[in-house]
């Protein structure tokens, strides 16, 4: 099958239309209606969560010993069996399920790990521009392995921004960035909100949301 080119993909925001919701509240809907995410949301136990950072510490340090960066842990939930335990454990999976319905795959995971004193940022981007799915109805999950503050390079988002449908963006060669798209002067579109999220948290947010973050 070939890969549809953007003019032919569905491109927009898929409003939630949830009126029994499993885990989420009406007002957590109603916010990621409103703003195209829903956080901060609890999954995993203090013991929990530093489980998760002592198994990342582990796999982290098998990825620099095979001479690969911080940024290659992806896809590993077709491969290593404790990444495909946490992508699917249900209080995840029961968020997830509010928010798309029933019916849903995991196509993809990423340790998005920003190392201390890593120069490069993510521009604002939007997730769907990335990904060749049509239509574009995609939930992230983004679980905080650490705390994460603005000190540490917390995901950062434009409220809203998904009401704006897919916008033109240019590629990034003046700086170090992790991703290269970066959408035309993004914060036109809104109010920038930083996710600040203790470890064992997540986030949900649309893959048609503004989002990057900062140097670490």
């Amino acid at each position: 099958m070939s890969k549809p080119q953007n003019d032919e993909r569905v491109l927009r925001f898929f409003p939630v239309n949830n009126d029994s919701p499993r885990v989420l509240t009406p007002a957590q809907i109603e916010c990621f209606n409103k703003n195209g995410y829903v956080k901060p949301l609890d999954v995993f136990t203090p013991l929990e969560a530093d489980e998760n950072r002592r198994y990342f510490d582990k796999l982290l340090d098998q990825t620099h010993q095979q001479g690969r960066n911080s940024y290659s842990i992806n896809g590993y939930h077709t491969t290593h069996a404790a990444i495909w335990d946490l992508t699917t454990h249900p209080r995840i999976l029961d968020y997830v399920q509010d928010i798309l319905g029933e019916n849903f795959v995991c196509w993809v995971t990423h340790y998005f790990c920003k190392l201390p004193n890593d120069p490069k940022s993510v521009p604002w981007h939007q997730d769907a521009s990335y990904w060749p799915l049509t239509p574009s109805k995609t939930v992230t999950v983004w679980l905080a392995i650490d705390d994460t503050t603005c000190e540490n390079s917390a995901m950062k988002v434009i409220s809203s921004s998904y009401r704006t449908g897919h916008l033109k963006f240019t590629h990034v060669e003046d700086r170090e960035v992790v991703l290269s798209q970066e959408v035309i002067d993004a914060e036109l579109y809104g109010d920038v909100e930083y996710f600040e999220l203790q470890a064992g948290q997540i986030s949900l947010h649309s893959d048609m949301l503004i989002h990057g973050s900062d140097p670490n």
